[in-house]
């Protein structure tokens, strides 16, 4: 690929020409600072700080003076620095004075320089601009790990790959500490009786962080309050479905030891209807998927690389058959398969099939539960021992999907 030296972008309307314009450098070749400093906007003069560079900050150089170096950094911004030693390498190291509220690395000081997310789904976008497209979201209190901050008003961090290969930005407005469960209670209190939607802002964080907790210790309260907060503004969530979560916060709270849900998963007996044929992860022969006249394939593309090291797969629309060598047998395990009539997961005497309600499963199986609900909703898993878990996915309210996923 020919070399491009800039690809200009001029971010969102309100942004003035005190900003530094975003440039694209299809080959990034970096070097690293040795010292944490500020990237001022014009030559020798240091009133207009444009942002601020940690110890071991990818800069691009562009050009010289005899005290100074012309600089891009990571997210596009370009200016002056003070002339220090450059590596062409990282170490982990940091240096004297390096500011916290920009770069805070742990309480010890040894991790990365990172902020925290305080928004809920933060976008992240392809350019430093809100026109460009959103490639992702980031839930509140995710660690972020940069090396830049804009002193400006509506300023971008870098967030892609080290090489600008993906490249990906957030807002920097959205970064500052590490958000507590009793931070946000205390915030919400300041507010509940105020201002509605400041107070339901505030309760809708407090709901994230608490369903983040793996203990849900606060889930029930977080949940009770973001219902009173939506009862007393008249307003309803599409997204939110509280009575739902309510119930599976109550049978979360009934999670028992890792040794009862062990033995109460195996007690299930799970299996897999299709059609007449009854299926078992584990004793699957080829002559079972030959009956349901999959097609037999060596390889399955963004098949997962461990975990298990299937000799050969079947598969069709309605899912995935993985065959693996069990001493001198070859037999097989559903690796997904989507839930529809005739095509049923059984869990002890509960027939599982695409009229299956998740308001049942919660209630039958809640309490055998793992649950990612921010980042997966919908999504459960159920562990089988230390191999890994199913996976059993709702949308609108009725199952769709089953996965059998291994730990690496």
């Amino acid at each position: 690929m020919k070399h491009k030296l800039f690809i200009w972008l001029f971010a969102v309307l309100g942004l003035t020409l005190n900003t530094a314009a975003w440039a694209q450098t299809v080959d990034w070749s970096p070097q690293y600072s040795t010292r944490w400093g500020y990237l001022y906007k014009n030559r020798d003069a240091k009133t207009e700080k444009l942002g601020v560079f940690s110890t071991e900050a990818s800069l691009m150089l562009l050009d010289s003076t005899k005290t100074q170096y012309f600089v891009r950094v990571s997210n596009g911004d370009e200016g002056y620095i003070d002339k220090q030693r450059l590596t062409k390498a990282m170490f982990g190291k940091t240096s004297p004075g390096e500011p916290q509220q920009y770069f805070y690395r742990g309480k010890a000081g040894q991790q990365g320089a990172h902020l925290y997310v305080q928004a809920t789904e933060l976008r992240i976008r392809s350019a430093p601009t809100t026109a460009s497209n959103a490639v992702g979201k980031l839930s509140l209190n995710a660690m972020v790990l940069y090396d830049y901050m804009p002193l400006y008003p509506e300023g971008w961090v870098y967030v892609g790959d080290h090489f600008h290969e993906d490249e990906q930005f957030i807002m920097a407005k959205f970064l500052g500490p590490e958000l507590t469960y009793d931070d946000l209670y205390k915030a919400y209190l300041d507010v509940k009786d105020g201002d509605r939607t400041q107070a339901l802002v505030q309760v809708g964080r407090l709901r994230d962080l608490a369903w983040q907790n793996e203990k849900f210790d606060k889930l029930q309260q977080s949940l009770t309050l973001w219902k009173e907060a939506h009862v007393k503004a008249g307003e309803t969530n599409a997204k939110v479905d509280i009575e739902l979560e309510l119930l599976l916060a109550k049978k979360l709270a009934q999670k028992p030891s890792f040794a009862v849900i062990e033995k109460s998963v195996k007690a299930l007996n799970i299996r897999y209807q299709l059609g007449d044929l009854t299926l078992i992860d584990g004793k699957i022969t080829e002559k079972q998927a030959q009956q349901l006249q999959w097609k037999r394939v060596k390889n399955i593309p963004d098949f997962p690389e461990c975990g298990w090291d299937p000799v050969f797969y079947y598969s069709a629309d309605a899912g995935v058959i993985a065959f693996e060598a069990f001493g001198r047998s070859v037999l097989g395990t559903v690796e997904t398969l989507k839930i529809k009539e005739q095509q049923l997961l059984i869990f002890g005497d509960q027939k599982m099939d695409n009229n299956y309600t998740e308001e049942q499963f919660i209630r039958q199986f809640g309490h055998l539960a793992e649950v990612s609900w921010i980042s997966s909703p919908h999504a459960y898993r159920i562990p089988v021992g230390d191999a890994g878990f199913y996976q059993l996915v709702f949308k609108s309210g009725l199952l769709v999907e089953v996965k059998m996923i291994y730990y690496c």
